[in-house]
């Protein structure tokens, strides 16, 4: 299989592709980058990394991670395997790796800066620097490409990692049309991810 990687970062439209130097898919790489500045990666933000591989259905293997270190003269970094919490939290339909920028309201209104590591069609996992409790609930706001997507959710767990909160989301469907247009919205963007790695990977 070959080393060569693509990464999906929320703060870039498109992806960008490196070489893993050390490790493997899955587990903790240190992976090298072609840009010249990584001054827009930082600790703790969630990656998706896609690596061609003929025996996944679409034709590449993806998985979640989170930025544990930057090597900036070396355009180098460190990327840890998500966790996964099967406690606290039990989600009835399959998490995807997404790495997502939003916004989170509470009972104040205030706009709060999230950045989303998995979603579902019941629940995300986000990390915030803003202070919550279990069981209150929060209005999401998040990027799903070019389409602005809004749910009510309530916290399900909450962690720390990377020196920021990290929470599970239970997300309020109040009909089945909230039910149908998540799935739509989740859906369709998780085929543009795929997509968008298929292409960075030169596969069409």
């Amino acid at each position: 299989m070959s080393n060569n990687i693509v990464f999906i970062h929320y703060s870039s439209d498109k992806p960008f592709n490196g070489e893993i130097i050390r490790g493997r898919v899955g587990e903790f790489i240190t992976a090298k980058l072609p840009c010249s500045d990584i001054s827009f990666l930082k600790r703790g933000d969630p990656l998706v990394v896609g690596q061609q591989d003929s025996g996944e259905e679409n034709g590449v293997k993806c998985f979640g991670g989170n930025i544990v270190d930057t090597y900036k003269s070396q355009n180098m970094i460190l990327i840890s395997p998500d966790k996964i919490y099967n406690d606290t939290e039990k989600r009835q339909f399959t998490r995807h790796k997404v790495s997502l920028a939003g916004y989170l309201r509470g009972n104040a209104n205030k706009n709060e800066e999230i950045w989303i590591k998995d979603i579902s069609y019941a629940g995300l996992g986000i990390y915030s620097d803003k202070e919550m409790d279990v069981d209150c609930t929060v209005t999401i706001d998040m990027f799903l490409g070019g389409l602005m997507y809004t749910s009510e959710g309530i916290v399900v767990r909450k962690a720390v990692a990377f020196g920021r909160n990290e929470y599970g989301i239970q997300l309020l469907h109040r009909d089945k049309q909230s039910i149908y247009y998540t799935q739509n919205c989740i859906d369709s963007y998780l085929v543009n991810e795929i997509n968008q790695l298929r292409r960075s990977l030169g596969m069409f």
